[in-house]
């Protein structure tokens, strides 16, 4: 575990509270991970101090008087987060789908690019040893040139498609946020 997961996860237990106090103890606990690197302490050392994550929040919840914890969610929550994923899978629907489906088949057309690139070189090498049209070596030149040319364009498009998948990610995490609510 690293400081992002511990904090990730305490903040995770924390949810009761209110959010300016889960804030004021995150940044607390940061300050304590920070305070120990300085001390040339490592992260695993720092969480072994502090202990685990499930214990600080139980502890921190035990301390704090009902009356300051913030109420389970309400029906009015709930009817929130409905009426919001409704009108989030419209909105989708209507102004996201279409894009992200047009970017997807151009990325996935453009493999044929990189399979066209590869093998026509060999379709040029065979008639020109076939047929006896044009250079065998302008042939052999060509080939080198399509692999290298496919080889390269493959490399980029799967540095596309990582990125492609990172924001699509992202953007699936933001709208279920923002169903929830935090």
């Amino acid at each position: 575990m690293n400081k992002e997961q511990y904090l990730k996860e305490l903040k995770q237990l924390l949810s009761p509270l209110t959010k300016e106090e889960r804030d004021e103890i995150l940044y607390d606990y940061r300050e304590h991970f920070d305070n120990g690197m300085r001390d040339g302490k490592t992260e695993l050392e720092i969480i072994n101090e502090l202990g685990l994550p499930n214990e600080v929040a139980e502890n921190m919840l035990e301390e704090l008087p009902d009356a300051e914890q913030q109420p389970k969610k309400s029906n009015t929550d709930y009817a929130r987060m409905i009426v919001l994923a409704i009108v989030l899978i419209f909105v989708n629907c209507i102004f996201v789908l279409a894009p992200v489906v047009a970017i997807i088949g151009a990325y996935i057309s453009l493999y044929s690019v990189v399979f066209t690139f590869i093998f026509s070189p060999f379709v040029f090498l065979y008639h020109s040893l076939v047929n006896d049209v044009g250079s065998v070596i302008a042939s052999l030149f060509t080939l080198g040139m399509g692999i290298s040319a496919g080889v390269l364009v493959f490399l980029a498009l799967l540095w596309i498609g990582k990125w492609i998948y990172r924001i699509i990610r992202m953007y699936i995490n933001f709208n279920i946020k923002l169903v929830r609510g935090y």
